[in-house]
């Protein structure tokens, strides 16, 4: 599911067609609350609001159901960037909160610290930079292998474009300037000070912001950009109110397999003979249950090979 979502460009209907098989087969909770989660997902990435809602709320009652800890933690990451993508900031506001709280009672998600990624940047789009700053310098900081931190400028860059398109340049440069005090009262020689200085003077300029001129790993970047943009690719279109109106369908591109049951008996049944209880023995309990179930499925006798 999660590949279909991700990858460029993505397959969007398969994500919501490896869900659906998967919950029709499976009644597991972790099972079920991510495949509700990549459905929401998925329908925000088609631009089907109304879907995506319905599925992440779902998928939020089935973690909470669950009970596990980071399964009710994820849900509500799935639902926070629904908030962010929809510009529903109150509500991202509140989740975002709601994920600290998570994260800190039950040491959840703190080697990268998404959470507060996003709700540093929906603090800046509700034009609270204060806090907006606090949290996205944690996670900067937070992000110190060279891989990590090409990511997260990446998403610091594209957020500070997002920030001047939503709100105004004035907003954009204030956040920076507050974030660059920030991280000099925690870290005086990281080199993201840098980066914040060269954003400030190519906002005040008019300059396009690309993360291509702040990173050099081109995989950084577009595993970023993807994250960012929540997957989806008429995010502009989604928030000026256009992809809402009705649902978007995309035609499925999932291989269909057509079985001969009764050719694939028979061939099972020509093909294999009986093992002893030795060699049945020496094999890992999983494979005796799995020869079990394979005999018990097709009424056959199982073997080490052919005839």
């Amino acid at each position: 599911m999660e590949a279909d979502l991700c990858v460029f460009s993505n397959i969007i209907q398969s994500c919501i067609d490896t869900a659906d098989v998967l919950m029709s087969i499976s009644s597991d909770p972790e099972v079920a609350f991510r495949a509700w989660g990549h459905k929401g997902l998925a329908a925000l990435a088609l631009g089907d609001l109304e879907s995506a809602r319905t599925w992440l709320d779902k998928c939020v009652d089935v973690a909470e159901q669950y009970g596990d800890h980071y399964a009710v933690f994820l849900a509500w990451h799935f639902s926070s960037q629904f908030s962010i993508a929809t510009l529903e900031l109150d509500s991202a506001l509140s989740i975002g909160q709601r994920l600290i709280r998570l994260s800190e009672a039950h040491a959840l998600a703190r080697d990268e610290l998404l959470h507060r990624r996003d709700l540093g940047r929906a603090a800046g789009l509700a034009g609270r930079p204060d806090e907006a700053v606090v949290h996205l310098g944690s996670f900067l900081l937070a992000n110190t292998q060279p891989y990590d931190r090409d990511r997260a400028v990446t998403y610091l860059v594209l957020l500070v474009a997002e920030l001047a398109e939503v709100r105004d340049d004035d907003a954009a440069v204030e956040l920076l300037d507050q974030l660059g005090v920030e991280l000099t009262e925690r870290s005086t020689s990281d080199p993201l000070i840098d980066i914040l200085q060269r954003l400030q003077q190519a906002v005040r300029g008019g300059a396009d912001l690309r993360p291509e001129d702040y990173v050099a790993d081109a995989a950084a970047v577009e595993a970023s950009t993807r994250i960012f943009f929540f997957n989806c690719d008429i995010l502009d279109e989604v928030r000026r109110g256009g992809a809402s109106a009705k649902p978007t369908v995309v035609p499925s591109m999932r291989p269909t397999i057509l079985v001969d049951l009764h050719a694939a008996t028979a061939y099972f049944r020509d093909s294999f003979c009986e093992l002893s209880d030795a060699d049945l023995a020496a094999l890992e309990p999983t494979q005796q249950q799995m020869l079990r179930q394979l005999a018990e499925g097709f009424d056959v006798l199982v073997t080490r090979g052919n005839k």
